[in-house]
């Protein structure tokens, strides 16, 4: 796995990627200060989004989505480092009613 990530100052700053050993991006984010800051996408080897989580100042804050295959399975908010509101689970309405 190779990873790209710049520092200032001994931290962290700015664009962090790492890709698979295949060449594919594996994670894609951003660092201020050393601290997860905006949305960090994970992938998989297939080039699929597996999450996005949304960070400020290294906390969870905003959405939390994960998906199977690109399709979005569950969705979650977080304020200050705590879930706020419902884990949301869409519908498949191919599968999920009977």
């Amino acid at each position: 796995m190779k990873t790209k990530k710049c520092f200032a100052n001994g931290l962290a700053n700015g664009e962090y990627v790492t890709h698979y050993d295949n060449g594919s991006v594996d994670c894609k984010g951003n660092y201020k200060n050393g601290l997860k800051d905006g949305v960090f996408i994970i992938y998989s080897k297939e080039g699929f989004i597996k999450s996005e989580k949304t960070f400020e100042n290294g906390i969870k804050n905003g959405k939390l989505a994960k998906y199977t295959y690109g399709k979005l399975k569950t969705l979650i908010n977080y304020t200050n480092g705590l879930q706020n509101g419902k884990c949301v689970k869409p519908i498949n309405i191919f599968t999920d009613i009977k």
